[in-house]
């Protein structure tokens, strides 16, 4: 009983944390072209390596996120047996 729980509040913060990680890619998708401009000193490859690299780690952070989900529900219906 303590495990469903706990598989319980986990499967809701890894849903949570995936809605907000969703949110942020849209958001370095949208508004990227203003908080990366590139300076006058700046090389234009750098400052889309930054942006690729912030959207990068957010799609990488979902895949994570996506298998500890699966592996979660899983759990979860296999405790519910």
């Amino acid at each position: 009983m303590v495990t469903m729980q706990t598989n319980e509040k986990q499967i809701i913060q890894i849903k949570a944390l995936i809605i907000v990680l969703n949110q942020m890619r849209d958001a370095v998708r949208q508004v990227s072209p203003k908080l990366f401009q590139r300076t006058e000193n700046e090389d234009t490859k750098v400052t889309f390596g930054r942006r690729d690299m912030i959207y990068e780690t957010i799609l990488e952070a979902l895949e994570e996120l996506e298998d500890q989900l699966e592996d979660l529900i899983e759990e979860y219906e296999e405790d519910e047996d």
